[in-house]
């Protein structure tokens, strides 16, 4: 009885439709491990470009030490030059409290060579002034 309905006509087309729905089951599920796949791979790269950001994060985090390093020395750096140009402007301002000094006594100098050069001109004077004298005084002398 059961061999009558498996050839009869209407089992063999529910067969054929049973054989057509297993085979677009089947190809969907090779659909969906070829999506499956496809998104292993999709999920492989993007882990390994995950990765490769992260390493490129830790190869910044690294510059970014480095830089602050650096930074710390040219702070150093700067620190040192300022102190050195205070002591520098310190300096430079003893020099210019020595140069008007030094001004002052080249002034004063030069005042006392004028005044010794009045003097001794007027000593010459004065000499010249007595060596007459004492010419006039020979020459009106009376010779005993």
């Amino acid at each position: 009885d059961v061999q009558e309905e498996d050839s009869s006509p209407s089992s063999s087309w529910e067969l054929q439709q049973l054989q057509g729905e297993r085979d677009l089951l089947m190809a969907k599920l090779r659909l969906m491990a070829s999506e499956r796949d496809f998104a292993v791979r999709e999920m492989r790269q993007m882990a390994e470009h995950s990765q490769n950001i992260a390493t490129e994060f830790e190869s910044m985090a690294e510059h970014s030490e480095e830089l602050v390093h650096r930074l710390e020395e040219v702070r150093r750096e700067r620190d040192q030059a300022l102190q050195a140009s205070e002591s520098a402007y310190e300096v430079s301002q003893m020099l210019q409290e020595q140069l008007v000094l030094v001004t002052r006594e080249r002034d004063l100098a030069r005042q006392q060579v004028e005044h010794l050069r009045d003097i001794t001109a007027q000593c010459q004077l004065e000499q010249i002034v007595w060596c007459v004298c004492v010419c006039i005084i020979i020459k009106l002398w009376p010779s005993s």
